[in-house]
């Protein structure tokens, strides 16, 4: 979801729902984390939600890794 171009604007529940609700897809997704109890560094994840499996770790500046 693209970030609004008037977040003032916005109503309360306008604004709930960019902050907190999501498409949780079944399968394969990429995410970004940051470790935050360690080197406080962002990198990507890819995980299956479906296990919670993670299935790939890569840097924010490499492309995303073919799984197979």
């Amino acid at each position: 979801m693209a970030y609004p171009e008037d977040p003032a604007g916005l109503s309360d529940e306008e604004w709930g729902q960019y902050l907190f609700f999501r498409d949780n897809p079944e399968g394969e997704f990429a995410e970004r984390w940051s470790h935050s109890a360690g080197c406080r560094r962002w990198f990507n994840v890819v995980r299956d939600t479906r296990s919670n499996r993670i299935r790939a770790v890569y840097l924010p500046a490499q492309t995303r890794p073919v799984i197979g």
